[in-house]
C-alpha cells in the first residue's frame, strides 16, 4: 500500500484508515483493532504523517459563529415554511419550533 494516505488532511483520515482496514483484511471494528490499526498505519507510514495542531482560537471562534448563524437560518426558513402552509391550510396558528 502506499503512503498517499499519509499525507491526507484531517477530514479524509476517517477514510483513508477505512481503507487501509480493507487492505489489510480487517472485518470487525472494535475499540481494540482500531488501536492496533492505527499502531500498524502509524508503523507503515510514521515518517509521513505529521502532528495535528490546533487551528488559531480566532478560526474556532469564527467557525463557531458561522455554525450558529447557519442553524438561525434554518430555523427561519422553518418558520417562514410554517406560516406560508399555515396560511394555505387557511389556518393563523404556528407550530412553536
Amino acid at each position: 500500500m502506499g503512503h498517499e494516505g499519509a499525507q491526507a488532511r484531517g477530514e479524509q483520515a476517517p477514510r483513508v484508515l477505512a481503507a487501509f482496514r480493507r487492505a489489510t483484511g480487517e472485518r470487525h471494528k472494535t475499540d481494540r483493532e482500531d488501536a492496533l490499526l492505527l499502531a500498524r498505519y502509524a508503523q507503515v507510514c510514521g515518517e509521513s504523517l505529521r502532528a495535528y495542531t490546533l487551528p488559531p482560537k480566532a478560526l474556532q471562534e469564527l467557525k463557531a459563529l458561522v455554525g450558529y448563524q447557519e442553524d438561525l437560518a434554518q430555523r427561519a426558513r422553518a418558520i417562514l415554511n410554517q406560516l406560508e402552509a399555515a396560511r394555505w391550510a387557511g389556518s393563523a396558528e404556528v407550530i412553536p419550533l
